[in-house]
């Protein structure tokens, strides 16, 4: 019967309305399911506190934490996924098409300066560059 199978207590109960981070935390949920992290990659160092990281330095060394911590840290990068992609992506399309000026006003920037950070640069320009130069 519908609605039979709900929890007594859940854990998360609904809102009365969406937050700012309400996408983003459904989003990390489902990439987090959809991809657990590896049991072979173990152990997952991407919040670890500074006692943990110490202790893992004592045991195998600074230069293995930094390559498994680089290994997890490229694992992340291809199996997670934000809402604020779609900013950036939407900053270097504007950018690339109507100028960094254009893409400063549709992200509601006061300067330029931080607008610069969510454009990708365009290499385009430096093949150009290159091509006259030579």
């Amino acid at each position: 019967m519908p609605g039979s199978n709900r929890k007594a207590a859940p854990r998360r109960t609904a809102g009365d309305r969406y937050h700012a981070d309400t996408y983003g935390r459904a989003i990390y949920r489902a990439c987090r399911k959809a991809f657990p992290f590896p049991a072979k990659m173990a152990p997952d160092t991407s919040a670890w506190d500074d006692a943990r990281k110490a202790a893992y330095v004592r045991a195998h060394g600074q230069e293995a934490f930094d390559r498994h911590h680089a290994e997890v840290t490229a694992w992340y990068e291809r199996h997670r996924w934000h809402p604020h992609r779609l900013r950036h992506t939407t900053s270097t399309r504007v950018a690339r098409q109507f100028g960094e000026i254009a893409s400063q006003t549709l992200l509601g920037h006061t300067t330029l300066k931080t607008t610069v950070i969510y454009t990708e640069r365009d290499w385009s320009q430096a093949e150009k560059v290159m091509a006259a130069v030579g």
